[in-house]
């Protein structure tokens, strides 16, 4: 097939020898630009098709469209627009990960639209959207994201504007299939697995009654509310593990007391008790987590770039406060999910990596003050009030990924990508860049304006410019750090490597990079490593990749597969506790394994 630059839907008659755009891209010149389709037979012969078409924009003549043909099999078809206000914008500006189109098999007039939460208008005119069905072939839909159930909204609830809670879908949408001679309907998203009743209910009612609407937003919500499933089950979750975990961090008073944050799932906490129950603590986009060395009913969590909040109440769900304000009203970029880290050794210190390396030294301030008046459920992520977080580095210069000064030249831009503390002093920080940078600083506990750093990739000509996605230090030597990088040596031929040892010498001011990666068969492939974790129990070395984790014993240059019972997914971190010979791995989509360690 051809490289598709103008999206849309393309056809081929022989067997994929040709191809032939037969409807065009929404907007072709947005490489986020996605079409998907169904397609059905009808009564007479031809093959009707329905398209959902959109992009990352939810703007303008750029919002999410749907169409329908009804001769798609030869010739060039004639599609038909048939977006109106109940299907206008279904994949918001997600239409690059949200979008799916289900015609069920022999049903040409039943089709599903899948996208992402309208945020704007569920629970009024809406109840979000995630998905809509249409039994009129797209003339009409009706809204299956909540169902007809009334159970009371509980006290304290953050999200539910009403009165009553029915059960309900997951934001983002992907997957969905009907069994064959019924309307039940199973839904895949990033939450997992919703299964619909057969019947359909209408409760139209509640756009008077809870929800007071009038106007255009009244005719729409009493659509959209017309039939919706009776009942949706959720219980088919028990037991799937297919959350995607960034990362799990560890209570260092106990080992089997865990958090991970989760892609669109939240954060939840392993209790030490529990191996399968995981409450969930906090909503949201799920990113790093961690524990106060000092108190451990301390904790903070991560929603995704600079938005950060932290608990005084052991995770109590009611009692997060925002804790990064600062950083967000910086205006400072940073990864989606933004590295942080909790110090090891100084108690209340957290560190975050934006284009600044951002700090707090006593858990973003004041309990009481942050309790009274930065509440999570109520108040701006970017209210600069709420958390004491501040830059550092030199005075007007702390951004590690410009140029100038102790930062040189080359590998500009980008953001911060790493960063991690040594355990075995209170001042060695070493910092990484999405453009291969890496930064060593000696006195990160210093005040604010006097901490300095060196940077080390520069001081060799073997370091790679590409993604550093992991730093372990060495718990013995906080000058020496083993280091990963992403994507693939074939892109920097000139200095190849995903895994090395970088020792730095402060009096010379010299770093000594070696590649670990090996040669032959039992080398590290070249494909992107993950994260890394070190064993000081037995020194062996730990990479996480896109399909799993190696090992690099203790004096060997062979790596081999770490364990055995762990799916093939990418494991999008590791954490490693040696003193309990244990190693967790957070995988993108397979939940979160163990592996104890020999």
């Amino acid at each position: 097939m051809p490289i598709n630059t103008k999206g849309g839907v393309w056809r081929s008659r022989d067997a994929g020898a040709n191809w032939r755009q037969i409807k065009s891209a929404l907007n072709p010149a947005l490489n986020t630009d996605r079409a998907e389709f169904a397609v059905s037979k009808l009564a007479n012969g031809n093959t009707r098709m329905y398209v959902g078409d959109g992009n990352s924009s939810d703007v303008g003549a750029n919002r999410a469209r749907f169409y329908r043909s009804d001769d798609v099999a030869t010739g060039l078809p004639t599609f038909t627009d048939l977006t109106t206000d109940q299907n206008i914008g279904y994949c918001t500006a997600q239409c690059w990960y949200d979008n799916v189109v289900y015609s069920p098999p022999g049903r040409p007039g039943i089709v599903y639209l899948g996208g992402s939460f309208s945020y704007a208008t569920y629970g009024f005119s809406t109840n979000g959207r995630a998905f809509l069905r249409s039994s009129d072939a797209g003339a009409s839909f009706t809204d299956m994201t909540w169902d007809a159930t009334t159970n009371p909204t509980p006290p304290g609830s953050c999200c539910q504007p009403n009165s009553i809670a029915p059960n309900g879908m997951h934001p983002d949408s992907h997957a969905i299939v009907q069994v064959p001679g019924s309307n039940i309907t199973f839904f895949g998203s990033d939450g997992g697995i919703v299964r619909s009743s057969a019947g359909f209910s209408d409760i139209s009612s509640q756009c008077t009654t809870e929800r007071g609407l009038s106007g255009a937003d009244l005719a729409l919500c009493q659509q959209l509310l017309s039939a919706v499933p009776t009942e949706l089950f959720t219980t088919y979750n028990d037991g799937l593990s297919t959350l995607q975990f960034q990362s799990v961090s560890v209570n260092p008073s106990n080992a089997n007391n865990l958090m991970g944050g989760t892609q669109d799932n939240g954060t939840f906490e392993k209790p030490s008790n529990s191996t399968t129950a995981w409450p969930q603590k906090i909503y949201g986009d799920g990113g790093q987590s961690g524990f106060n060395v000092g108190n451990t009913a301390f904790r903070f969590n991560s929603f995704f770039l600079n938005f950060h909040d932290v608990n005084f109440r052991n995770g109590n769900p009611l009692k997060w406060v925002i804790a990064s304000g600062p950083i967000v009203a910086s205006g400072e970029s940073s990864q989606f999910y933004a590295p942080i880290v909790a110090d090891p050794v100084s108690a209340g210190t957290i560190f975050q990596g934006s284009l600044s390396v951002w700090r707090t030294q006593d858990w973003a301030g004041n309990q009481a003050f942050l309790e009274a008046n930065c509440p999570e459920f109520t108040t701006s992520g970017a209210n600069p009030a709420c958390g004491d977080f501040v830059p550092i580095g030199p005075a007007g210069a702390t951004n590690l990924t410009a140029d100038g000064g102790y930062r040189g030249t080359g590998r500009t831009g980008g953001n911060v990508a790493a960063l991690s503390r040594a355990g075995s002093d209170a001042a060695t920080l070493w910092a990484a860049t999405t453009t291969g940078r890496l930064f060593i600083s000696k006195n990160a506990h210093a005040a604010a304006g006097s901490v300095s750093y060196t940077r080390l990739d520069s001081l060799a000509a073997n370091s790679p410019g590409r993604f550093i996605s992991g730093i372990s230090v060495d718990p013995a030597d906080p000058n020496h750090a083993w280091i990963t990088y992403s994507s693939y040596s074939a892109i920097t031929p000139a200095t190849p490597g995903h895994v090395f040892s970088v020792t730095y010498s402060p009096g010379p001011g010299t770093a000594t990079w070696t590649n670990l990666d090996g040669t032959g068969g039992p080398a590290f492939p070249d494909f992107p490593a993950t994260g890394v974790a070190f064993d000081s129990g037995r020194g062996d070395l730990y990479v996480s990749n896109d399909w799993g984790v190696l090992r690099l014993p203790n004096g060997s240059t062979d790596w081999e597969v770490a364990g055995t019972g762990l799916p093939q997914v990418e494991v999008a971190g590791l954490t490693i506790v040696p003193s309990a010979r244990k190693l967790y791995a957070a995988t993108h989509g397979r939940s979160a394994w163990l592996l104890t360690l020999p």
